[in-house]
């Protein structure tokens, strides 16, 4: 991968390049592993899913692909979001489903292109107020999750987020009710209501 190092440094002045729609997106060949990667162009890899755990050299070699839009790391046993993948510009679909996360960091803010967020099945109880700063996200799924109240920032979201999907989450209509008003223009999955304490 040695042809990848020298992007590492040309980062910051590609970072808003060549950002493809979600069907171009989707027509890109999916990498499994960095190996996989090593015969052709690091700009030219666009989707990278990783399973079971991440390789030990995740966080040294995850900047060499400037144009990755596509990372998936369910299911990897990760315990906090590695600092690097709060670099990637131009990331429009993370997935850190299934994992051991306890919070989302503000840095997550930092994710302006991102259009899918997904958290689901993760002992997260809240979101940064930073969540404002992801003026493209257009679906966010927590569900299974312990996020039963949104912070107020989000409502900066309510006209192009679409869809968040809290099923699976334990909490009282009025947790609902304030989540709706938060944001009237936006569908929220909910599964029904539970007798719980309201805090």
């Amino acid at each position: 991968m040695k042809k990848c190092f020298l992007l590492l440094f040309l980062l910051p002045f590609v970072a808003k390049a060549q950002v493809l729609d979600s069907a171009s997106l989707a027509q890109q060949t999916l990498f499994f592993s960095f190996e996989q990667t090593d015969t052709i162009a690091c700009e030219k890899v666009y989707r990278l899913k990783f399973k079971r755990k991440l390789p030990n050299d995740f966080s040294q070699k995850i900047l060499n692909f400037p144009n990755l839009q596509q990372l998936i790391l369910s299911g990897v046993n990760l315990k906090e979001i590695p600092e690097q993948i709060f670099e990637l510009q131009n990331l429009t679909y993370l997935d850190l489903s299934n994992n051991r996360l306890k919070e989302l960091p503000a840095k997550i803010g930092k994710l302006s292109q991102l259009q899918q967020l997904i958290i689901n099945r993760n002992n997260i109880a809240e979101l940064p107020k930073e969540i404002k700063n992801l003026t493209n996200l257009k679906y966010l799924d927590m569900w299974s999750t312990l996020i039963i109240t949104l912070p107020q920032e989000i409502s900066a979201l309510d006209n192009n987020l679409k869809t968040i999907d809290l099923r699976v989450v334990n909490m009282h209509d009025s947790h609902k009710k304030a989540m709706q008003e938060l944001l009237p223009n936006v569908k929220i999955l909910f599964s029904p209501s539970c007798d719980c304490n309201i805090k």
